[in-house]
């Protein structure tokens, strides 16, 4: 999968079923669709902790899991293993959610409650999502943040 490094114009890769990258100097940027085995989700951690890296200490991590599809409880396991292994770099890290993805939701909402932190949190409002994400940005940050999210 490797480190994706955004311009401010780039849009979600067509073909990737998931991917991450350091968009500005704290905010870390994953979109998923689909993490149908143990490959794909170290692949995806591989990405985000080369992502963390990348950014200055204290990352805030957006992801838009809106479309994803449902995980089988072994790839659950494993991602919520990972997601552990990352908690002591993160800031912040806020999910956006579709509220009609239920199944999927409720996966996720276990897979973030055993990977053990506070700092991680799952949204279906956008802009909700930004409030949480936006406190420890900076201004040229919050502008772009705001540009990857699909507010009114």
């Amino acid at each position: 999968m490797g480190v994706i490094s955004f311009s401010e114009s780039s849009a979600e890769p067509a073909r990737r079923k998931a991917f991450a990258g350091a968009r500005t100097r704290h905010i870390v940027q994953v979109w998923m669709h689909r993490l149908d085995t143990l490959e794909a989700v170290q692949a995806l951690s591989s990405d985000v902790v080369a992502a963390i890296r990348a950014t200055a200490p204290g990352s805030v991590i957006f992801a838009d899991y809106r479309r994803a599809a449902p995980l089988s409880p072994q790839v659950a396991s494993a991602w919520s293993r990972d997601m552990r292994h990352a908690n002591g770099a993160i800031l912040r890290s806020g999910v956006l959610l579709d509220p009609a993805n239920a199944v999927f939701n409720l996966q996720l909402e276990r897979i973030v409650q055993c990977a053990g932190s506070d700092a991680r949190r799952l949204f279906t409002d956008p802009a909700e999502l930004y409030d949480w994400l936006a406190e420890p940005l900076t201004d040229d940050e919050r502008v772009a943040l705001r540009r990857m999210l699909p507010l009114p």
